[in-house]
């Protein structure tokens, strides 16, 4: 896929077949639109893998920096943070088939990296985090008595969830920002398919536009990246920020 750019002239063409569009659904016809490859292709992508190659398209149409702004989740501050995607490493991730298969006793399951075809399938559910974790996380054998998904071993779970984040660098792309007013550590979820669409706006014509007037200071803070975070909540997130079109998700969890 190499063809990742967007000139003045296809821009608008591309923006308007896409933004209409829910998420995932948004980010794969604008990976397709861009690219040789048809729909079903980008969509069996890992979500990292799609990000990787969304924030490639940004570094090439728009540049490569990221000038984002937040809130202090203590005292409620404006925060502005910037960085480069080169500071993110956007190399392609291998993963070995070993690396996707884990086993606890006689338990064995079969690890797939989350798609935006989960993810898509997932959010029509009432639980899509279950949804997701079930497309994901495929039993291979177990003892005697029958085992379902759910009833796996806390600890097999728990350890599946974080091989996948760990596997998939670019999904869970989170940074570490200091309060400079109150020191207080926030963590931020950054989302590049949001970051990319709110980038292309200001290229178009807006029809009415008027500035919105925030309220307090900003400060700018240094950001300290953690991509591919291993925690708990990886799905929860992966679902989260699918439901949204926020660039920075303030996390609380």
């Amino acid at each position: 896929m190499t063809n990742l750019y967007l000139d003045e002239r296809r821009l608008l063409d591309v923006w308007r077949e896409v933004s209409a569009l829910s998420r995932p659904e948004k980010e794969v016809a604008l990976l397709a639109a861009v690219t040789d490859r048809a729909p079903e292709h980008c969509a069996r992508l890992p979500i990292g893998e799609r990000d990787r190659r969304l924030m490639l398209l940004h570094e090439r149409t728009f540049g490569g920096r990221y000038d984002c702004e937040t809130r202090c989740t203590s005292c409620g501050i404006r925060m502005a943070f910037s960085f480069a995607a080169a500071d993110l490493g956007l190399e392609p991730t291998v993963v070995d088939e070993e690396s996707l298969t884990l086993t606890e006793g006689r338990i064995v399951v079969k690890l797939y990296l989350p798609t935006s075809a989960d993810l898509a399938a997932s959010l029509s559910h009432a639980n899509p985090v279950a949804a997701l974790f079930a497309r994901c996380v495929k039993m291979q054998s177990s003892p005697a008595h029958k085992l379902t998904r759910m009833d796996l071993p806390v600890s097999l779970r728990q350890c599946a969830i974080e091989r996948l984040a760990a596997l998939d660098l670019h999904a869970d792309l989170m940074f570490e920002l200091e309060c400079p007013s109150c020191e207080h550590d926030n963590k931020v979820m950054f989302d590049p398919v949001a970051a990319l669409f709110s980038q292309a706006a200001q290229f178009l014509p807006v029809a009415n536009a008027r500035p919105i007037a925030h309220r307090g200071a900003t400060v700018t803070v240094e950001s300290r990246s953690r991509p591919g975070s291993s925690v708990s909540e990886f799905l929860e997130r992966l679902v989260w920020r699918h439901r949204m079109d926020a660039v920075v998700h303030i996390l609380t969890i």
